[in-house]
């Protein structure tokens, strides 16, 4: 209805009877001039789709939608998309117990420093992505009681909530889920994370799951299901802080991209893939590239055959003194792999994928050919 009316500051609707109304999608989407809306005496008993209503009201510093009544409601998606100047929101009230949609709900709520969403019924959800993305100014969100078994999508949803410290997750099911990647990215001040209970029997995408959490220390993923998973792509990249993980039980037979897996992960100072099985793996470069206190990496059972690029995989690891790339191989005449590597070390490599890197490896370490 006024979608797009990038103008308008001011609105007057008082006299609106909406009371057969069952789709309220988009009618303020863009007017980013807004900076309230009277909306008291809406009616929103029949309405099924709030989709985008106030997408881009970025403008808008308060909202009174305490009368909106929500029990029919199918979708709110993109519901506050965007508004950005938003500091505060009450949905005490808001019945979402037949909400499939809460995609990009409150992303871009950059302003918002308190969000209650305890109360939110979500058994009937299929749809999380992107959910609190940008939601920078969030110190809590109080998510424990979600009900997720339906939702398949949870990429981005908590990504870019750089003042959360902590989150509750340890409800969460995630047995439908195939979407994980940039879940919790840019977390920068979560300090601790269980995510223990997450079952994730059909996810393919967990690229940047955890990337940019500079303040995690210590990860156990060890009940981790990662049958299916494809992407593993910078998935602890920046976890600066990060060094402790139990990641030895991953089953990576499907994974393709591992590029910038620890990218950065400068407090990791061992790390045991030995179990890994990288059949089907074929991007890895840079994948352990940053990690300054990295001394030994055992990657004794990858297999290269499909590796179409590993370069720089272990460049800026200036502490590294072990490696075991017993299986590496490559149809290259050179692969560059190492730089910045201590004088002293050992490496167990095969004599031929040797030849391709010994330029990069000093001439003091121990060489140990299979």
């Amino acid at each position: 209805m006024f979608q797009g009316c990038s103008s308008l500051t001011s609105l007057d609707i008082s006299n609106f009877n909406t009371e057969s109304a069952e789709t309220m999608d988009y009618i303020f989407e863009g007017c980013s001039k807004l900076t309230s809306i009277n909306l008291s005496k809406f009616n929103t008993e029949k309405v099924n789709n709030f989709a985008s209503i106030f997408n881009g009201c970025s403008s808008l510093v308060s909202l009174d939608i305490s009368n909106f009544k929500t029990d029919n409601v199918i979708n709110m998606g993109h519901m506050f998309y965007g508004c950005s100047s938003l500091i505060s929101l009450d949905l005490r009230n808001f019945n979402t117990k037949n909400v499939i949609y809460f995609d990009n709900m409150f992303k871009g709520c950059s302003s918002l420093t308190s969000l209650d969403v305890s109360n939110f019924n979500t058994e009937s959800a299929e749809k999380m992505h992107y959910m609190f993305d940008s939601c920078s100014k969030l110190t809590s969100i109080n998510v424990k009681n979600f009900k997720t078994n339906k939702v398949n999508d949870f990429g981005y949803m908590f990504n870019g909530c750089s003042s959360l410290t902590s989150i509750d997750v340890s409800k969460f099911n995630t047995e439908k889920a195939i979407y994980l990647h940039h879940l919790f990215e840019n977390c920068t001040h979560l300090n601790y994370i269980d995510v223990s209970n997450f079952n994730n029997q059909n996810a393919l995408y967990m690229g940047k799951l955890f990337s940019g959490c500079s303040s995690l220390k210590s990860l156990d993923l060890s009940n981790f299901n990662t049958q299916k998973v494809q992407y593993m792509q910078e998935m602890f990249c920046n976890c600066s802080s990060l060094s402790y993980i139990k990641i030895s039980n991953f089953n990576v037979e499907n994974v393709i991209s591992m590029t910038w897996m620890f990218g950065y992960c400068s407090s990791l100072t061992s790390l045991d893939l030995s179990k890994f099985n990288t059949k089907s793996l074929e991007i890895m470069w840079n994948m352990f590239t940053g990690c300054s206190s990295l001394t030994s990496v055992n990657l004794s059972n990858f297999i290269t055959n499909k590796i179409t690029s590993m370069d720089y995989m272990f460049y800026k690891c200036p502490k590294l003194n072990y490696v075991d790339i017993s299986l590496f191989t490559s149809n290259n005449n050179s692969v560059p792999l190492f730089a910045y590597l201590p004088n002293s070390g050992k490496i167990i490599v095969k004599r031929d994928f040797y030849n391709k890197i010994s330029n990069q490896i000093p001439s003091s370490w121990e060489k140990i050919f299979k």
